[in-house]
C-alpha cells in the first residue's frame, strides 16, 4: 500500500470547479492521456498512439413533452490510452499534490482533483511494459482514500500498453450540466484541445456512445481549417502568436478568441462584443465561424493553478503605471489584427 502525501478531502475542497464546466475533469483525463503518449514516444518508442473515450449513460430513459424517447443522461466516462502508463515516476507524481513532474509541459499537478469534485470516484487500471514484461497496476481514487494498492501483477498475454481511467457517477450540480448529445461533447473536446489537434503528432482520438463512434481527428479535419496562417503580435515586451482558424462547426455559434496556456483552452472571448462591425452573418454567407487561437509565454506564466482563468489584470491606471501588461492591452492588439 502507498499513502497519499496530502489530505484528499482538503485538497479537493480547495479546488474551484464552476458548476457550468462539468467536462473539465474529462478534458484533464484526455490531456493526461496525450501527455502519456508523448512521454512514451519521447522515450524512443515507435507506435501509433490512440485515445478512446466511452460515454456511459444512465439506464433510465427520459421522455420529452410529446412523450417521445429522449437521450438518457451521461453519468460516467471511460478514457483508454496506450501511453507510458502509471509507472513508478508517474505514480509517485500522482500521489503528491502540486507535483512538478510535468511542469516542463505545463502540468500543474492538480488536474486530477477535479475528478473528485464532479464524480463519486475514479478507477484506474494501467498495464505497461516494465523490466522485460507487462505488469498491471489497478486502484481506486476517491476522497475517502488515504492510500492505494500499488501491487503489480504480471500480464503475460499483453502485447501493448493500456491505461483505463473511469470517472464514475457524476455528482450534482455537475451531472445536470453535462450535454446529452455525444457530438456536442466531441466538439467541446476538440475546442478545448484545439492546439493538440493542430499538431502533426496528435494521437488518434475516438469517442464512442453505445453503437455510435466519432473520430475526432476526422471531425477536426473536415470542420476546422487551419492553414499555416499564424501571426506574431507584440504587446509591450511580450510576444504572442495568433492562429487564424476557420470553423465550419455550427455549434461554435459565433466568432471567438481562444486564449490558451500550455496548449489548453483557458478562456473564450466573444469577438462580437469587441468588434462592433464584425459580421454576425459570416456563417450564413461563407459557411464558417472565425476562431483566433492565442498563445504565448505570458499566458503560460500567468494561468491560475486550476487552469480555469488568467492572473492578468483587466487594465487600469495603476497597471499602466506599474508597467504591467493587461488583458485590455492584449485584446486591443488582437482586435486590430482580427479586424484586418
Amino acid at each position: 500500500m502507498r499513502n497519499f502525501s496530502i489530505s484528499l478531502k482538503g485538497r479537493v475542497k480547495n479546488f474551484n470547479l464552476p458548476k457550468n464546466q462539468p467536462l473539465i475533469p474529462l478534458f484533464e483525463a484526455i490531456v493526461n492521456s496525450i501527455h502519456a503518449i508523448n512521454e512514451r514516444k519521447n522515450a524512443g518508442e515507435q507506435f501509433n498512439g490512440y485515445i478512446t473515450i466511452k460515454l456511459i449513460r444512465d439506464n433510465q430513459l427520459s421522455l420529452d413533452l410529446d412523450g417521445m424517447k429522449e437521450l438518457s443522461s451521461i453519468s460516467s466516462f471511460e478514457i483508454i490510452d496506450n501511453g507510458v502508463g502509471f509507472n513508478e515516476p508517474n505514480l509517485t507524481s500522482f500521489m503528491e499534490s502540486d507535483s512538478t513532474y510535468k511542469a516542463a509541459i505545463g502540468g500543474k499537478g492538480v488536474g486530477r482533483f477535479s475528478w473528485l469534485i464532479a464524480f463519486e470516484k475514479a478507477e484506474i487500471e494501467s498495464i505497461y511494459y516494465d523490466e522485460g514484461g507487462y505488469v498491471k497496476r489497478a486502484f481506486e481514487f476517491s476522497v475517502e482514500q488515504t492510500e492505494i494498492n500499488d501491487t503489480l501483477t504480471d500480464c503475460e498475454t499483453q502485447n501493448d500498453n493500456k491505461t483505463t481511467v473511469r470517472l464514475l457517477n457524476c455528482l450534482n450540480p455537475y451531472a445536470k450540466a453535462i450535454p446529452k448529445r455525444s457530438l456536442t461533447i466531441a466538439t467541446r473536446i476538440i475546442q478545448h484541445c484545439l492546439v493538440y489537434f493542430i499538431s502533426d503528432n496528435c494521437p488518434e482520438i475516438n469517442l464512442i456512445d453505445e453503437d455510435v463512434k466519432y473520430n475526432l481527428n476526422q471531425i477536426f479535419k473536415e470542420k476546422i481549417q487551419t492553414e499555416e496562417n499564424s501571426v506574431s503580435i507584440n504587446v509591450g515586451n511580450e510576444t504572442f502568436e495568433l492562429l487564424h482558424v476557420k470553423s465550419e462547426e455550427t455549434t461554435v455559434n459565433g466568432n471567438k478568441l481562444y486564449l490558451c496556456a500550455h496548449n489548453r483552452l483557458v478562456d473564450t472571448k466573444e469577438l462580437d462584443k469587441y468588434i462592433t462591425d464584425l459580421d454576425r452573418e459570416i456563417f450564413d454567407k461563407s459557411g464558417f465561424w472565425y476562431i483566433g487561437v492565442l498563445r504565448g509565454k505570458y499566458l503560460d506564466d500567468n494561468v491560475d493553478m486550476n487552469r480555469l482563468s488568467f492572473n492578468i489584470p483587466d487594465g487600469g491606471p495603476l497597471d499602466s503605471l506599474a508597467n504591467i501588461i493587461t488583458m485590455d492591452q492584449i485584446m486591443k492588439a488582437i482586435i486590430v489584427e482580427v479586424s484586418n
